[in-house]
């Protein structure tokens, strides 16, 4: 059974998700930098993007 979504992770750290790498990073605009990012590490960056996105987020006030 293959993947339907890999995580590709540039030399900038740039995440990337789908079937096979971008041809060019979004962030640094590299070709063919992306390598698949190993599981473990893969699990390790989706938490800190998430925190990321948590802490950037404007909650307002009460």
């Amino acid at each position: 059974m293959s993947k339907l979504k890999t995580a590709w992770e540039c030399e900038c750290g740039s995440i990337a998700y789908g079937k096979l790498p971008p041809e060019e990073c979004a962030r640094c605009s590299s070709s063919d930098c992306f390598i698949e990012a190993d599981e473990e590490k893969f699990e390790s960056l989706a938490d800190e993007n998430l925190m990321e996105e948590i802490r950037a987020k404007d909650w307002g006030e009460d």
